[in-house]
């Protein structure tokens, strides 16, 4: 059970992630949440079951999602990952320390140490420039080299903060991360103040941001300050979060991967023209379908991904709006009529897969790929045509998306009519 006080509350509130109605409040977000010492998984409304397996799969689909969309939307989607920035997620945080660690241990400061004729390497380049050869032949000879010794510190102050955030992020994100927890064969302190005020650690980490230079010596200290900062209450809040306000986005990603959907030249949709005053304007947007594809016999199917959690055992509920459909149906009038011959129209709606299961089973359902057709939509302004009801495994089509799996949308040829 996780509690929240009235102001953690009054946080969530404002960043329009819980939405109170009278003394009750419902979370309008799917990913991880972070308040102070507490992150917890917001799983999809599909899932009617706090399971852990629900949890990871659900935060790998918003981490794939993320890595094949650029289009996030501020206030909607929560995947900043930049540690400069206060809105960034400390999940993601978490993971890349996480994996740098497991990649390149403790971060070890290096200095170089030149020497006139020292113990270590030849440093050419100091040498060329600094020492005065003596020329036999025309060529230069160096009797005396500039030398250098890489001088490692793996006990200095970053390393101690290192170690401090990952037994920090090991204990609060590993479980969400689907990894165990790892058994560090070092010591460490829990207490960030053992090893220094706030004001001196962020200090000792900023002047070291200045001489680093490689990308991963950049992020990491920078992921160091995010955390020191986030711990001793320096971020507003200390709210942070890993997902989205329109998990319908994900689903709908989800769908047009599993039917092998790319983006449509189709000019199905043209944008509306405008004639003011004998001037002639184009509208900024366009009407455009969720998934339009084709088969090779030149069939055209048509989807709209509806993530709903669609009810209809004791009576219909959680269904689209009017306008939705209403929308679909112009979608395949248009098209239609364009092409001149009939298309397959389709709602695809996510269940979980124990109803998916019951589903297979019940009188007027058809098993159709890895589908199942339960009914359709008519409506009396489009005679003769039909949108075709479709319920979907929801698990089974997350870890599809994950392991970018298809269908073939040829399965659906006989539900053209």
């Amino acid at each position: 059970m996780i509690s929240f006080s009235q102001e953690e509350l009054s946080g969530l509130v404002l960043k329009g992630i819980v939405e109170q109605s009278n003394n009750y409040y419902k979370f309008t977000f799917v990913g991880v949440v972070t308040v102070k010492s507490i992150a917890f998984a917001v799983i999809p409304k599909i899932y009617t079951e706090e399971l852990k397996e629900f949890a990871l799969l659900t935060i790998k689909t918003l981490k794939r999602y993320t890595k094949t969309n650029r289009q996030l939307f501020d206030g909607v989607d929560f995947f900043n990952i930049e540690p400069d920035n206060p809105e960034c997620s400390e999940l993601a945080i978490a993971e890349f320390l996480l994996e740098d660690f497991q990649s390149n241990g403790i971060y070890a400061y290096k200095d170089r140490l030149y020497e006139i004729n020292g113990n270590g390497d030849i440093h050419w380049v100091h040498t060329v420039n600094d020492i005065d050869p003596i020329y036999s032949s025309g060529q230069p000879i160096y009797t005396d080299t500039i030398n250098h010794t890489i001088i490692e510190d793996t006990l200095n102050l970053t390393a101690s903060i290192q170690k401090w955030s990952l037994n920090y992020v090991s204990n609060k994100y590993s479980e969400l991360l689907g990894v165990d927890i790892i058994n560090f064969d070092f010591d460490y302190e829990d207490n960030l103040s053992e090893i220094g005020s706030p004001e001196q650690l962020i200090n000792h980490l900023q002047k070291l941001l200045q001489v680093v230079y490689t990308d991963r010596e950049i992020y990491l200290i920078k992921s160091l300050i995010f955390l020191v900062r986030n711990k001793i209450g320096a971020i507003e809040n200390e709210i942070s979060f890993y997902g989205t306000k329109a998990y319908s986005n994900i689903w709908e990603d989800i769908c047009k991967q599993i039917w092998k959907y790319k983006h449509s030249n189709d000019s199905y949709f043209p944008k509306p023209k405008w004639n003011i005053l004998g001037n002639i304007y184009e509208s900024k947007s366009v009407l455009i379908p969720d998934i339009i594809v084709h088969d090779n016999e030149e069939n055209t199917y048509l989807f709209d991904a509806k993530y709903y959690s669609l009810k209809f055992k004791n009576g219909l509920s959680g269904e689209p709006g009017y306008k939705d459909i209403l929308k679909q149906f112009q979608y395949q009038h248009h098209i239609e009529s364009k092409k001149g011959k009939m298309i397959g129209n389709f709602f695809l709606f996510p269940v979980k897969d124990e109803d998916f299961i019951e589903l297979k089973i019940i009188e007027h359902s058809t098993i159709i790929s890895d589908m199942i057709l339960i009914g359709n939509i008519k409506y009396e302004l489009y005679p003769n045509k039909k949108i075709r009801i479709l319920i979907c495994p929801f698990k089974e089509w997350q870890q599809m998306y994950l392991e970018n799996k298809s269908l073939d949308v040829i399965s659906l040829k006989d539900l053209i009519c």
